[in-house]
Order: structure tokens, then C-alpha cells, then sequence
């Protein structure tokens, strides 16, 4: 029998028999189960953490197995660990081929065949990541991009992030509440927004923005100046409704006291009901009367944790009259 014939006998009995093929995926695929088995988010060795304009937090963190696999977990927020998810080797380059195709298709692009080469590195402890993408038609190669995925481990990194916000977040806040009291509303605002980026937790932000939000429409509504943009974009033509009112001012102090409860909220809350309450007695005392038992609650709340104008806006709201009496004082 000729060589080439052999050849082909066993390409054909490989084909029809393929016995040797599935105990080397078996194993294949037990190796890569027994290193995901292993890849545990506490066993990581890398990580990157990162902190969006929103203010949400997201750690990446990397674990790497005795056959240099490379696995990928993430954390974003308070939601649950994603991972592991294989995403390469240490020790093996991947090519992948594609086209130029970005938004929709046609046949230029389609017939731009590309290759992508995917290397990952450790260097001086820290995980990269290499990317080069050739233009396979003209023979053309790209540049090579190098990525920084990770770095060591460390107890105190997220820590740190949180507490680098916190004091952003205070220093925000008392810029803001300097421009406050100058009733600059609109600038104040965007202090309070990015204080509340910075340290999502901050109740304070979200007291300071809701009040500043809430004294910017009111001048909004009274100067009828339609050019006051309470939330710093322009986009009040033919959407009135998107623009910062009491509604929203009463989502900040509602997330504010969810945060912790404190005088603040409490009274800037009731004086937001107040508001609402005034605007609402034209039509009956059915309208008007549950905005006052809020305003009265919110305000005794208030002096409870310490404010002393409380007092002063309970007698305002005649609230005795609905039989609300401010409550003890506690500390905060």
C-alpha cells in the first residue's frame, strides 16, 4: 500500500472511529473543569478596581493555574461575583479572524479579512494583555497594544477607593453648600451631583442636592425664567417634566434617610411637603390635608435629630392643630 494511501486509510478509520479523539478531549476538558474547580474569587492573585462616573465600583480579579490558564472574575457593585471565566494562557498566543465591519455590513468590509493576535504577559508582577490586529488582504500589521489587566492583591485597595470618595465627597459638599447659601442653585447642584458620584453612601449628598434641587425650581416656578436649568441640562424645550421638581427632591431625602436618618433630610423633606401641601389646598382639604400630616411628621422627625428651625416650621405648619407634638431629642 502506497503512502499516500495509508494516509488517507487513516484519515477514514480516524473519521468512523474517533475513539482517540474523544479520550484526548475528555481529558482536555477535565483538565480545564479541575482548574475552574480551582479558580476561586479569594484564591485571585490580581486585581484592578475601577470607579465609573456613577460612582459604582468594579473589581476585576484574576486567577492564574499551575498550566498558566488565566481566569476572569468580576464584581460590579453589590451585585453577585461573575466567573470564573477562562479568557486565555500565559504560555499560548490565540489567533482570531474577523473583518472590518463595525456598523452594519456591505462588501468592502466584509472582504477586509483581519487577524487578531492575543498574547497575555506577567511583568514585574502586574498582568498584561497584548493585542495586534493585521490586515490579512494588503499583508499590512498593525500596532501592538498593550493592556494593564492587574496588579498584585492588596488588603486595603478597595478601602482606599471608598475612602478617597468619602473625603472628595465631604470636600464637594461643603463647596456646595458655600454656593447654597449664596443661593447659586444651579452650581451648587452639580457640587451636590458630583459629591453623590464620588461616595454613593454620602446621605449628606443627597440631602444637599435634594434642597438645592428643590430651591432651584421653586425660583424656576416664582421668576417664571424658563431658562434655569435645575439639573445642568438644557432640555427643558417641549420636556418640562425632565427637569429637577419636588417629586425629585423627595426621591433624594427618601434615600438620604435611607442612608441614615438625619435632621437634614427630615427637614428639608418637610418643608418640600409644606410646599406641595400650600399648592394642593385650592382643591379641598382632602388634597391638602395629607400633605400637612407629612410635612408635620417630617418636621417633628427633624427636631428629634437635632435641627432647631424644625421648631420654628412645625409652628409655622400650625401643626398642634392636627395633633402632632415634637418628639425627644436623640443624638445622631
Amino acid at each position: 500500500m502506497k503512502k499516500n494511501q495509508i494516509f488517507k486509510f487513516f484519515l477514514v478509520l480516524f473519521a468512523i472511529n474517533p475513539f482517540f479523539q474523544i479520550q484526548l478531549n475528555a481529558e482536555n476538558l477535565m483538565d480545564q473543569f479541575d482548574s475552574q474547580e480551582n479558580a476561586t474569587w479569594d484564591k485571585a492573585k490580581y486585581e484592578k478596581i475601577t470607579k465609573n462616573d456613577k460612582g459604582v465600583i468594579t473589581i476585576y480579579r484574576y486567577f492564574i493555574d499551575k498550566n498558566s490558564n488565566i481566569f476572569r472574575f468580576y464584581k460590579v457593585g453589590n451585585e453577585n461575583i461573575v466567573g470564573p471565566d477562562k479568557i486565555g494562557n500565559l504560555k499560548k498566543s490565540e489567533i482570531s479572524t474577523g473583518n472590518t465591519c463595525v456598523f452594519g455590513t456591505n462588501v468592502q468590509c466584509l472582504t477586509n479579512i483581519t487577524k487578531t493576535t492575543t498574547q497575555f504577559a506577567l511583568q514585574n508582577n502586574e498582568l498584561y494583555k497584548f493585542k495586534r490586529t493585521d490586515m490579512v488582504n494588503s499583508g499590512t500589521k498593525g500596532d501592538v497594544k498593550k493592556l494593564l489587566l492587574a496588579g498584585p492583591k492588596t488588603k486595603d485597595a478597595l478601602q482606599k477607593i471608598i475612602a478617597d470618595g468619602r473625603k472628595e465627597a465631604e470636600q464637594l459638599i461643603t463647596k456646595g453648600s458655600d454656593l447654597l447659601n449664596k443661593k447659586d442653585y444651579v452650581n451648587s447642584y452639580e457640587l451636590f451631583n458630583k459629591a453623590i458620584k464620588a461616595d454613593k453612601n454620602s446621605y449628606l449628598a443627597y440631602a444637599y442636592r435634594g434642597f438645592s434641587g428643590f430651591s432651584c425650581y421653586v425660583e424656576r416656578e416664582n421668576t417664571g425664567n424658563r431658562n434655569i436649568f435645575c439639573d445642568g441640562k438644557n432640555i427643558y424645550d417641549g420636556g418640562y417634566n425632565t427637569q429637577y421638581d419636588d417629586d425629585d427632591a423627595l426621591k433624594d431625602f427618601k434615600k438620604s434617610l435611607s442612608l441614615k436618618p438625619n435632621q437634614y433630610a427630615y427637614e428639608w423633606r418637610g418643608v418640600v411637603n409644606y410646599y406641595i401641601a400650600q399648592s394642593q389646598q385650592q382643591y379641598g382639604r382632602d388634597y391638602y390635608l395629607p400633605w400637612i400630616k407629612n410635612t408635620c411628621e417630617d418636621l417633628s422627625n427633624a427636631y428629634k435629630y437635632g435641627s432647631d428651625n424644625a421648631k420654628i416650621y412645625f409652628e409655622e405648619a400650625n401643626c398642634k392643630k392636627f395633633n402632632f407634638k415634637l418628639v425627644s431629642r436623640v443624638k445622631e
